[in-house]
């Protein structure tokens, strides 16, 4: 597995230099398998708690943090939460700080380590080396990057976090920035309840995994322990548009949940991925002003290098043809934006357009996810307009279909079905 993610572009199509409207664009990145996959020797790994673990999720971490184990790669474990710290996952049944607390501690001793930066652009700088894509003057259907030298590595291991959200936790996520020298972060879900709702978009924006606490959660977790052994860093991809572009939205498709992700300056983390998938973005820009030929509208900085996207490559004689993956993740992206709007609405108590997204979720569920999908969704809505409300187990549901990502995109860029189980 090489340590560096491979990144492609994809145009839905090119559009008519004489016209205007949205152009997406599929942004992906997977890592790759070979035989000189490079392994950290030596990893910290951080876990804290907002409250006592019950003993089932306490033993899944155990089982997991004990099933990765690789006699290349030395893992140091630091539960936070007592003072002084303890090396045991049972001191997470009994954390004595806040999670505010122990987030702020850990963030002033990774300063005082890595030294504090002057400018955002030397931390950004620091994170990490990716490879560079091809010549992307010119828009292309499908364009693999070229690899680049990697940046001088810190003498610091690298540093993962866990943050465990015990059940019916009510702390807030902390400030994006405290978090900047940590190499991954995972949140671990004892429940999902509306009280994690909160952490969903904040996960997007760090590049952090999520792992509900149930069956599957020893499985992935084991396999994010192993993947962060060969990865070590996360990567920075800063987007921006172009004097003549207009950056409408950057949506996660799998990454951890589809969504929104925040238009900031601070770049896309891209976060570990499981062998054999790719982690995808939908981008929608739209052209400024119409021309007589292509028309820049992105740029893309890696490791300092700046990258353009045209929206009319010049080879082509002819407008391309939709490119299904891409037409594919709008509906992805659509039923995301429909199930944040359900809870989002709910959560404000704006009933009608709580209606309004069940009604577009039922329609869309027909061609994205199995007939019982449908079926529990028309009963939900009728149950809802009856009664005014969600039933708990019946929003904790919505949530949970929130959280999923229906389907997958492979390393082939083929999407596949994920059903929910």
């Amino acid at each position: 597995m090489s340590q560096h993610p491979y990144i492609q572009f994809r145009l839905q199509s090119a559009s008519n230099p004489q016209g205007s409207g949205p152009v997406h664009l599929l942004l992906t990145a997977h890592y790759e398998l070979t035989p000189s996959a490079m392994q950290s020797p030596e990893q910290r790994w951080f876990f804290a708690s907002s409250g006592a673990l019950s003993g089932a999720s306490v033993k899944r971490l155990e089982e997991a943090w004990g099933g990765a184990e690789d006699e290349a790669v030395r893992r140091d474990l630091t539960t936070l939460g007592q003072e002084p710290p303890s090396d045991t996952f049972e001191a997470l049944a009994q954390p004595k700080q806040p999670l505010s607390v122990q987030l702020k501690q850990l963030s002033n001793q990774l300063y005082r380590d890595v030294g504090e930066p002057e400018t955002t652009m030397e931390l950004e700088l620091d994170i990490g080396a990716l490879s560079k894509p091809s010549d992307l003057a010119q828009s292309v259907d499908d364009l693999d990057s070229a690899p680049v030298e990697e940046s001088k590595e810190s003498d610091e291991p690298p540093t993962h976090l866990v943050i465990c959200l015990a059940h019916d936790s009510r702390h807030s996520p902390p400030p994006v920035q405290d978090l900047r020298p940590i190499d991954s972060v995972t949140l671990f879900l004892e429940d999902d309840s509306p009280l994690v709702w909160p952490w969903v978009s904040w996960a997007r924006e760090v590049g952090a995994q999520l792992v509900i606490s149930e069956e599957g959660a020893v499985e992935a977790l084991r396999e994010l322990f192993e993947l962060s052994a060969r990865v070590m860093t996360r990567q920075l991809v800063t987007i921006r548009p172009t004097m003549e572009g207009k950056l409408h939205s950057v949506v996660s498709m799998n990454a951890p949940s589809t969504g929104r992700h925040p238009l900031s300056t601070s770049g896309l983390r891209v976060p570990l991925c499981p062998t054999g998938q790719r982690l995808a973005w939908l981008l929608s820009v739209e052209p400024k002003h119409q021309g007589d030929g292509a028309r820049e509208l992105l740029y893309f900085e890696v490791e300092g290098e700046r990258h353009i996207v045209c929206d009319y490559p010049q080879e082509l004689t002819d407008l391309e043809s939709y490119h299904p993956a891409v037409c594919f993740a709008q509906q992805l992206a659509q039923r995301g934006r429909i199930l944040e709007q359900i809870i989002s609405s709910y959560l404000n108590s704006d009933l009608r357009r709580v209606v309004h997204g069940l009604d577009q979720w039922l329609k869309l569920s027909v061609s994205l996810e199995a007939p019982e999908v449908g079926e529990w969704v028309h009963g939900l809505k009728i149950k809802f307009l009856h009664l005014g409300r969600f039933e708990p187990q019946d929003f904790k549901r919505v949530i949970r279909h929130a959280l999923h990502v229906p389907y997958r995109l492979s390393a082939d860029g083929v999407w596949t079905p994920s059903p929910l189980t």
